[in-house]
Order: C-alpha cells, then sequence, then structure tokens
C-alpha cells in the first residue's frame, strides 16, 4: 500500500521551484557589439554599433539600460554608411530604458512617446537629402504604429542579449523548425532543422538552419545556461532575387 500511495504523495508534494531562466547579474554591464555586413557580389558595406547594457532588478522583472558607445559606418561606401552613421549618432552617451519581465521579454519602455519620436527622427535624418514625399511614405507606417509595436520595435535593442527560449527548452538533437523570415518582397516562412547541444562549460549551443522562398538563413548562439543571457549569436541570411544575391550576416558579441 506505501508503495502504491507513494508516486501520490510525490505528485502532491510541493517541487522546488524551477531556477528562472532569466537570472543576469545585477548592474553588471555589458558591452554588446553588433557588426553587420552586407556582400552584393559586388562590394562588402559593413556597418559596427556597440552599445552597453545593465539589467537591474525591479519587482516582476528587471529594468534594462541600453547606452550607446561607438557608431561606425565607414565600412560601407557609397553613402549607406553615412545614412547608418547619421541615423545612430544620437544613441551615443543617451540611454534607453526597457522594463522587462522575469522572463525577459521586453513588456514596456520608459517615456515611449518621446524615445519613439526619437526613433522617427532618426530615421528622417538618415533620409535627409531624398524627396520628401519619399521620406513621408517611408515613415508613414513607422507613424502609424500601436504603443505594442513601438515597444516590440524599441526592444530589438535588448533582444541580441535575451536567449530564455533556448535555457528553457534546454539540449536536444535535431528536430524539425519552423520560423517566420523576411524578404524584400514581404514575409515568408522558413522551414528546417534545429539543434541544442550542452557543452561542458554550462553553455548551451543553438544549431538552426531553415529555408523559405527565395531566402536561407543559418543561426547560431552561445548561451549561458545560468543567466539566460547569449554570449555570441551570429544570423547569416542569403536572399535571392531579380536583381542579384545579397548575403547578410549580423554577428553580436556579448562580453
Amino acid at each position: 500500500m506505501i508503495a502504491l500511495l507513494l508516486p501520490l504523495a510525490q505528485a502532491i508534494a510541493p517541487q522546488p521551484a524551477a531556477p528562472p531562466a532569466f537570472a543576469p547579474p545585477p548592474e553588471r554591464r555589458y558591452v554588446l557589439t553588433q557588426t553587420e555586413t552586407r556582400d552584393d557580389g559586388h562590394g562588402v558595406q559593413r556597418f559596427v554599433l556597440v552599445r552597453h547594457v545593465t539589467f537591474t532588478p525591479r519587482p516582476g522583472g528587471y529594468l534594462a539600460t541600453i547606452e550607446g558607445v561607438r557608431v561606425d559606418g565607414s565600412g560601407a561606401p557609397g553613402g549607406a554608411g553615412a545614412r547608418f552613421d547619421a541615423m545612430l549618432r544620437g544613441t551615443i552617451g543617451r540611454r534607453l530604458r526597457l522594463l522587462l519581465d522575469d522572463a525577459g521579454t521586453v513588456v514596456d519602455v520608459q517615456d515611449r512617446a518621446a524615445e519613439w519620436a526619437r526613433h522617427i527622427g532618426a530615421i528622417e535624418r538618415a533620409l535627409a537629402g531624398r524627396p520628401a514625399a519619399r521620406v513621408a511614405l517611408a515613415l508613414k507606417p513607422l507613424r502609424n504604429m500601436t504603443p505594442a509595436q513601438q515597444i516590440a520595435q524599441l526592444g530589438e535593442a535588448v533582444a541580441p542579449l535575451v536567449a530564455t527560449g533556448v535555457v528553457a527548452r534546454g539540449a536536444f538533437a535535431d528536430r524539425p523548425v519552423s520560423i517566420a523570415g523576411t524578404t524584400p518582397v514581404g514575409a515568408v516562412a522558413l522551414t528546417g532543422q534545429e539543434r541544442v547541444e550542452r557543452r561542458g562549460d554550462g553553455t548551451l549551443a543553438l544549431d538552426r538552419t531553415t529555408a523559405g522562398g527565395a531566402i536561407t538563413r543559418r543561426e547560431s548562439a552561445i548561451v549561458d545556461a545560468a543567466t539566460g543571457i547569449a554570449r555570441l549569436r551570429t544570423d547569416t541570411s542569403v536572399v535571392t532575387s531579380a536583381s542579384g544575391r545579397l548575403t547578410i550576416t549580423r554577428r553580436y558579441t556579448i562580453d
């Protein structure tokens, strides 16, 4: 009888709480370096953005503070680098504050309306010199975004660091995966394979390869399983269109 009741007792007994998937060291200053290269077969453009990120505990989650440190578009000739600099120069020395829940999801932005106005202004500066009608057309979707869409877009500033999804799922062998992708002609469903391996140093290694329509994509990440912070991410997309083939690689290093 005792043996029969034991599984029931174990089922109803209080279980130890699972460690949180997102537990960044409070007030540690992370250095997030984003390097993007674009290769269209005729030339390579390179853009670099360096930011400092800290996480401060708050009720229900964290306050993420992101401060721009360096913007460098000198590796992109033909005006693209100058537009990159013009758009992001205003982030240097200025702090963007995001409210995250305890899973690391961005749920709000401090002074959202003001931050969104600065964001639109930065894009407008990058488009300086172009016909006014063309600029207005480009900015119209941004001006019409809902608060939730604004939060999601501004929250991209911290997205490369947060990898709680990888931690929550843990290690697994190859399995099918389906994600959303974006091409110059619109959204497309990407399907393929992914795997996560647990390494001896306490990190998880993600490797994902997908394809759909005119795009192929390869993603990888090294994630600290104890904190849910990614130490390294790479994301390479190859887009084929009537005008040729474009390879875009984004590399994020977190120190």
